[in-house]
Formats: structure tokens, C-alpha cells, sequence
């Protein structure tokens, strides 16, 4: 087990920092996409598990439907919903009523105890060297 000190502290004339945590998470942000990418095209019937919370794997969704590079065979964008579905289908989830608002209340999500998968899945990726934070949460 990794521990760590997780300053976020900015100070107001801290440009140089901000302008790196933005691009910090532009990246994650494209990793965890191309991670959601790879995970909606396992088989269904290869059995995989999400072990991870619901409410991580829609926000894990939503941050992969706004980045809107995710198109079906047809070449369309593809909706939040045939995400969920596709997704919740692959990995044996049930599908929440609400998943626009459980994405965005997972989201929101900031304190202590927990914070929005964006910023735990950038420090994995920076600063622990997961190479895949979103996939280790699958048993295959």
C-alpha cells in the first residue's frame, strides 16, 4: 500500500500549477475514456464483473459520453444512454434508474472521506503509476 501526501492547496498567483492540474486531467480524462472503450468491447459472455461501485462506473460513463468520441457501427455519437445500457450490460451491473443523476452527484462528490472518480483516478495514474485505475476493477 502507497501513502501519500495529496497537497491541493493552490495559492491564488499559482498559475503554472492550475495550468498542469488542468492538463492532468484532460489526460485522465482521455485515459479513462479509452479504458471505458476497451471495457464496452469485452463479450458479454465472457463473464467480466465491475467490482467497483455503481455510482463510479456512471460517472466513469458520463466522463466518457462528454468527451464525445465514443461512436456506434453506424458513426454516430453515441448517448449517455446507449452507454449505460451497453456498459451496465458488458459488466453485469444493474442499471440504476437515474444514471444522469447518479453520474452527477458522483461528481459533485468532494470531502474527506470521498472524492469524484476524477480526481482519485488522477492520482493513481500520477502519482501512485496505476497503469489502469478503471480496469482494475473488473474481474474477468
Amino acid at each position: 500500500m502507497m501513502i501519500y501526501y495529496n497537497n491541493t492547496h493552490v495559492k491564488a498567483g499559482d498559475e503554472s500549477r492550475r495550468a498542469i492540474e488542468a492538463r492532468q486531467e484532460r489526460e485522465a480524462r482521455e485515459r479513462i475514456t479509452e479504458e471505458f472503450v476497451a471495457l464496452l468491447s469485452l463479450d458479454p459472455d465472457e463473464g467480466a464483473r465491475w467490482t467497483g461501485t455503481v455510482t463510479d462506473l456512471m460517472e466513469a460513463t458520463h466522463i466518457a459520453y462528454t468527451q464525445g468520441t465514443i461512436c456506434d457501427s453506424e458513426g454516430n455519437t453515441c448517448t449517455f444512454t446507449q452507454l449505460v445500457t451497453g456498459i451496465c450490460d458488458t459488466l453485469h451491473v444493474k442499471r440504476p434508474r437515474n444514471p444522469a443523476g447518479c453520474a452527477y452527484q458522483a461528481a459533485q462528490r468532494k470531502g474527506v472521506r470521498k472524492n469524484s472518480l476524477i480526481y482519485r483516478y488522477m492520482r493513481q495514474m500520477f502519482h501512485s503509476a496505476v497503469e489502469k485505475p478503471l480496469s482494475s476493477k473488473v474481474i474477468k
